[in-house]
Formats: structure tokens, C-alpha cells, sequence
């Protein structure tokens, strides 16, 4: 840590970019809900796609079927965790400009989707955990987190946000969120 902050104090924005999800692996059994929607888009190991393989397997679930598509088609493009982010911002502004009815509000550190995700429809949030990492994401729709290192979304809980923020190697907790994307739908718009 202290090397990567010598590094962006270096660099000439005073930042440096963050991969967009580690590569985390959760091969323990998971009970899933019978219920839970699959995970269509999931990340292999090694690779860094959370965000828009997350946001793609919940806009699926969402049936929002081309947007998903389009969604996906993109994460071999964008690897860095804030091109992600703005990838996400854009193609659902995209979609509002063509579609209609949908509205994007910037996520603040102080949102809490255990208490405020049911306000939205879609929410795409960069998770911190215990072990002060913050670069996995994952998507939360209708009570569900579509984190693409599982085979099924689990149901929005205190339990399971604690194991998106874990792997096989480490147990750690949810600690809040780093920042992220929350869109809300308006069924009185065009669609």
C-alpha cells in the first residue's frame, strides 16, 4: 500500500487506476436459494470483469436482454475498475437516450445496500471489505447480488455481502461500499 501510494503521488492526476475485481475464487459449497437466478455471465479466474459481467448477469435477470448483451460484449475491453464504472454510466445512459425511463444517480460512500438498494432498480457498487480492498463489484437488483464469482445470485444480506468480500484463501467482512452506480426505472416513460 504504502508503495502504491508513494507511486500515485508520482504520477500527474495523483491517482492510479484500480482493476475492476479481483480474482477471487469460491469453490467452498454455497447453499443457494432455490430461487436464485443464475449467474449467466460469470468471471474466470484471472480475470478482472466484474463490474459490466455483474451488471450484465442482472440486466439479464432484469430482461433487459440487448443491454446485457451489449453489456457483456464489452468486458474484455475494459479491464480497469473506473473504465468499467464509466462503461456501466454510459451504456445505461445510452439505453435512457434510446429507450427511455431510466434515471442514474452516483452512488455515495454512505450508501448502504442492505437498507437502500430497494429504492432502485439496478445498483452497481464497488465493495470494501474487512481487509480494506475495494476492488470487486458486484450488481444488486430485486434483492439479489449478481457477483460474478458465484454460479447463482445470493439473496442481499449482511452474510452474503460478507462473502462477496471473501474468497477460499480469506473470510472477511463487508465493510460499505467504495462508490458505484444506481439507476432507477420509471414505468411511466417510454420503454
Amino acid at each position: 500500500v504504502d508503495m502504491a501510494l508513494v507511486s500515485a503521488k508520482k504520477g500527474k492526476t495523483g491517482y492510479f487506476s484500480i482493476p475492476p475485481g479481483d480474482s477471487v475464487s469460491h469453490t467452498g459449497v454455497i447453499n443457494y436459494e432455490k430461487e436464485a437466478p443464475e449467474i449467466y455471465f460469470k468471471q474466470k479466474q484471472g480475470e478482472a470483469t466484474c463490474v459490466l459481467k455483474g451488471a450484465a448477469s442482472a440486466l439479464r435477470y432484469l430482461q433487459m436482454n440487448e443491454l446485457a448483451s451489449r453489456m457483456y460484449t464489452r468486458t474484455e475491453q475494459h479491464h480497469m475498475w473506473s473504465e468499467s464504472m464509466n462503461h456501466f454510466r454510459t451504456m445505461i445512459e445510452f439505453e435512457n437516450k434510446i429507450a427511455g425511463g431510466l434515471t442514474l444517480v452516483r452512488a455515495k460512500k454512505s450508501f448502504d445496500p442492505l437498507k437502500d438498494s430497494q429504492m432502485y432498480w439496478l445498483c452497481m457498487c464497488s465493495l470494501v471489505g474487512s481487509d480494506g480492498k475495494m476492488d470487486h463489484a458486484v450488481a444488486i437488483a430485486n434483492g439479489w447480488i449478481f457477483d460474478s464469482t458465484f454460479e447463482k445470485a445470493l439473496q442481499l444480506n449482511k452474510k452474503n455481502l460478507d462473502l462477496c468480500c471473501s474468497s477460499d484463501e480469506a473470510e472477511n467482512t463487508f465493510c460499505g461500499i467504495n462508490g458505484g452506480w444506481l439507476v432507477r426505472k420509471d414505468p411511466r416513460k417510454k420503454r
